[in-house]
């Protein structure tokens, strides 16, 4: 990567390591130099401090630490590092003997909030790490299990399949034989249920569902009513 020559080029810098601040350690206070130089819009220089500052970014960057994985009960710690210009949080995990990151947040403070006494820096700081496991969590929440389920009746004979796939892409199928005649949204409805026990067995707690009726969709968001008693049965399973 070249040092930047203009002040276009700084602007984009700037931006890449605001972007990068959510895996890089204290990349916002790294990158003091930046910002200042970018309230120089009219006479802008690329100085000794700006290089020097640029030259150990790169050489961080070819070290950086990987974000390590989150495992559900595992403990945590979380540090706090605050001065008059920046307020940063680390929530890292203990693996093996060593520390390793898992979360990374940086924020630069601008005017007046540099003028901050200590204990009203470490508040910000405490907020900072509040929304750090606020995200962290909503993270977690995203990552949802997917469940197709679909029925059929043919002269051949009936049945029912779902397919179940983790948040890494793994797939769990599931086929249903009937010897019993009904609808193709009965069908519909035990491929479901047969779908939902399978992911309760594998301790899915997100689930999103995609039926080939869009008639069994409606009816389990209550959108449509269930008039057929065996019907009604089935889908309070």
């Amino acid at each position: 990567m070249k040092p930047p020559i203009n002040l276009s080029k700084v602007q984009r810098l700037a931006e890449r390591i605001t972007a990068l601040s959510r895996f890089v350690s204290r990349s916002v206070e790294q990158s003091l130099s930046f910002f200042k130089a970018l309230r120089k819009t009219k006479n802008f220089v690329w100085d000794e401090e700006c290089q020097q500052v640029f030259q150990d970014l790169k050489a961080y960057l070819a070290k950086l630490p990987m974000l390590t994985k989150l495992t559900p009960g595992e403990p945590l710690y979380l540090y706090l590092a605050t001065n008059q210009q920046v307020v940063s949080s680390m929530l890292i995990k203990e693996e093996e003997g060593h520390q390793k990151p898992i979360y990374y947040v940086s924020k630069l403070l601008h005017g007046a909030e540099q003028q901050y006494p200590e204990p009203k820096s470490i508040i910000k700081a405490q907020a900072l790490a509040e929304f750090m496991n606020e995200a962290t969590l909503m993270e977690e929440e995203e990552s949802s299990w997917l469940l197709h389920a679909h029925g059929s009746s043919t002269l051949a004979g009936s049945g029912a399949g779902a397919v179940l796939t983790s948040p890494e892409g793994d797939e769990l199928a599931y086929a249903l034989r009937f010897n019993f005649k009904a609808l193709n949204n009965e069908f519909e409805y035990e491929a479901l249920i047969a779908g939902i026990m399978m992911a309760l067995d594998v301790g899915a707690r997100n689930l999103i569902t995609y039926f080939h009726s869009q008639l069994v969709t409606n009816q389990v968001e209550g959108k449509y009513e269930i008039k057929a008693e065996r019907m009604k049965h089935t889908s309070r399973r």
